[in-house]
């Protein structure tokens, strides 16, 4: 149904990397958008594996709180609603 949204986790990972988790529940995969804490969604990776590491940690000597939100993709089309807003504490 059009209502289906992923359930994601997003939880710190070897190397202050970010790894967001998630299941694939038969769709083809999720479109993943980040906000670095600029208050501003951007896109950041089509995944189609669970779970996805982002390869980006935050410069030398800062903070910050890092959000995610995914849709699923059914084929190539974002299906259903988007996440719930899964968030972590970043350090550089």
């Amino acid at each position: 149904p059009q209502t289906t949204k992923p359930a994601i986790k997003a939880v710190l990972a070897t190397g202050g990397h970010v790894e967001i988790q998630w299941k694939k529940l038969g769709f083809t995969g999720i479109r993943i958008e980040v906000d670095r804490g600029n208050g501003q969604w951007a896109f950041l990776a089509i995944d189609t594996e669970p779970h996805y590491q982002d390869t980006l940690t935050p410069a030398p000597g800062t903070a910050a709180v890092w959000k995610y939100r995914a849709i699923y993709l059914q084929g190539d089309q974002p299906f259903g609603q988007w996440s719930d807003v899964a968030s972590v504490a970043v350090q550089g």
